[in-house]
């Protein structure tokens, strides 16, 4: 007789999956312009996937990220924290998306523009020098509660160039940001004009400069010397042609700064 026996094996495991590990790099996170939040915006376009094999088709999904930095203040390389980054495509399930260990971003300060400074149109004096007139200078684009205070008590003025011409852009330059939250922002030249008129001299005049007065200028080259033979204040430009004797120049030999004069 024959006995039915039954026989038990023993469960099958699940297959075990294994992930691979996945980072991002690039840059993921955008830098901006202060603007008194830790909002972060990211650039996917800039990023890519480190670690995905060849032929797998994975892909970084941004759609419920979030970002911030760490503080809203204005710095370089400033600490950005991302939540939310996910892996799609056919071969995402291949892979883990390790989270960024370090990532970061810019907070440019924000330009400030400046006004009640205005500059005074002056005669030729083949310098760039321009003299301000600051009357309650204000800045214009501090945010919400933010302190800022404008320090103007080292202003100053310098035209484009120092020949003669009508509405001549001049710069402002040692103005200074005070306060707890300048460090967010940075004052702009406002943009001011004047004009810069002939001084007057007959531009076919001779003048006598003798060897003793002759002093080498700011540039080397050009300077301003009084002479003898014009009026006390009258101011002639001239080439420093040499040290050792005296120096005979018009202006009508010198096309280049003739224009300057009458």
């Amino acid at each position: 007789m024959l006995l039915a026996a039954t026989l038990e094996l023993p469960p099958q495991k699940n297959p075990v999956t294994v992930t691979a590990p996945v980072t991002v790099t690039g840059a993921l996170v955008n830098s901006k312009v202060y603007d008194g939040s830790t909002i972060a915006t990211l650039n996917p376009e800039a990023a890519s996937l480190s670690g995905i094999a060849q032929g797998d088709v994975v892909s970084l999904n941004t759609g419920a990220a979030m970002a911030s930095f760490a503080s809203p203040s204005a710095g370089s390389k400033k600490l950005v924290n991302v939540s939310g980054l996910a892996l799609s495509g056919p071969d995402a399930s291949k892979y883990v998306l390790v989270d960024p260990m370090v990532l970061e971003a810019d907070i440019t300060p924000k330009p400030l523009n400046v006004t009640g400074i205005s500059a005074l149109g002056r005669t030729f004096d083949a310098t760039r020098t321009a003299a301000l007139v600051v009357s309650n200078p204000q800045l214009v684009g501090i945010l919400g509660d933010d302190v800022v205070t404008l320090d103007s008590s080292q202003a100053a003025g310098l035209f484009d160039t120092s020949a003669v011409g009508l509405n001549k852009p001049v710069l402002v330059k040692g103005l200074a940001l005070e306060e707890k939250d300048a460090a967010n922002y940075q004052w702009v030249s406002p943009s001011i004009t004047a004009s810069i008129n002939s001084d007057g001299l007959t531009a076919g005049t001779l003048v006598a400069v003798s060897a003793a007065s002759l002093e080498i200028g700011v540039n080397g080259e050009v300077e301003l010397v009084q002479s003898s033979q014009l009026p006390a204040s009258a101011l002639v430009e001239r080439v420093v042609l040499s040290l050792e004797y005296s120096t005979y120049w018009s202006a009508a030999n010198n096309p280049a700064i003739a224009g300057n004069y009458v």
